[in-house]
């Protein structure tokens, strides 16, 4: 996992790096049912950074971005590294490790025996090819009692619709393919991601704690929350912020890393449903967060406050704004303001 063993040399390395930092730092804007697969795949490692741009909610899949996915993917099933992975190819139009990779998983192959067509654009139904050879390598039996409800079921390609229906029994498609499965449309970078993530998860590939359901959250002064026997986070509203603080030590009888896993994740998907907050000031808030926590010393090095400007992203030792911001407390445990 990826918040794991870090020394106090890197963390203060991290929070100077952000603090000199004059520009804004661009990150992913997903849509809302994405949030949770960018995050836990960002945190897993389990895609690459080049997937998680500003535009990935729009910007369509190419077959080389494809070719990254799915060996990330298959690393991660697999549990061994990317790097460790073999790589080799025969085109002639791509230098590409990953496509490489793929191709010697099996996990995909050329346009011709020479050309591999790196820049084509690629459509839902091709990356289900790839997710079904990933499947069948890891011995996985695509067999489902139900097909899926698609009107369109039947311009999906014969030898495809096994997966598609195992896939769709597994919730894989929520939100992104509802009534229609469109087969030949160009897939977006945030659906892949998506897609790779229920895949994961849903086969334990990865691991991911379980996060309380919408049912257990609550409005805490406009901000929606955990309710209290859903979180070991602690929740408050003091009279001194126009918005809520929460506490969170990081300490348990065993030190449970999922459970520092899971509070972290409550705590970022705090940030993330509160509207005026761009995923900018979110990503900056995760990483400052998992880079500030030692799990050895069971405990977090801030060494001094940050603030984070909700609009931009931009991070400073002195809070430069009056309204739609998040602070972080300077010391040991976790204290994080949200401000309206």
């Amino acid at each position: 996992m990826r918040i794991s063993l870090k020394n106090r040399m890197q963390s203060l390395a991290l929070i100077a790096t952000l603090l000199v930092s004059s520009s804004t730092l661009t990150y992913a804007e997903p849509s809302d049912y994405a949030l949770e697969s960018s995050y836990w795949m960002d945190y897993h490692g389990a895609v690459p950074d080049s997937m998680l741009v500003t535009n990935m909610e729009t910007q369509g899949m190419t077959r080389e971005k494809l070719a990254e996915v799915i060996v990330h993917a298959y690393a991660a099933a697999s549990g061994v590294s990317v790097e460790a992975l073999q790589a080799g190819e025969p085109f002639t139009d791509t230098q590409s490790t990953m496509i490489a990779k793929a191709y010697q998983a099996g996990l995909m192959n050329g346009s011709t025996d020479i050309m591999f067509r790196p820049d084509n654009s690629i459509s839902r139904i091709e990356v289900i090819e790839a997710f079904e050879k990933l499947l069948i390598k890891m011995n996985i039996n695509r067999t489902t009692t139900g097909g899926s409800t698609f009107s369109d079921y039947a311009s999906i390609p014969s030898a495809r619709r096994t997966t598609v229906s195992y896939l769709y029994s597994l919730g894989v498609f929520n939100n992104w393919a509802t009534d229609q499965f469109k087969p030949n449309q160009i897939i977006s970078y945030e659906d892949t991601i998506t897609l790779s993530y229920r895949v994961l998860k849903a086969h334990n590939w990865i691991d991911v704690p379980v996060e309380e359901s919408a049912s257990n959250r609550e409005n805490k002064d406009g901000f929606t929350v955990p309710v209290r026997l859903s979180t070991d986070l602690i929740i408050f509203e003091p009279s001194s912020i126009n918005g809520i603080r929460v506490l969170y030590t990081g300490l348990y009888f065993g030190a449970y890393e999922d459970k520092v896993e899971k509070s972290h994740r409550q705590l970022i998907a705090i940030a993330e449903r509160y509207g005026p907050y761009k995923y900018s000031a979110v990503k900056t808030l995760s990483k400052s967060i998992e880079d500030a926590w030692d799990s050895v010393q069971k405990e977090y090095d801030f060494s001094t406050d940050l603030y984070i400007n909700g609009s931009t992203g931009t991070v400073s030792a002195t809070n430069t704004s009056s309204l739609n911001y998040i602070k972080i407390s300077k010391g040991n445990k976790l204290i994080v303001d949200f401000i309206k």
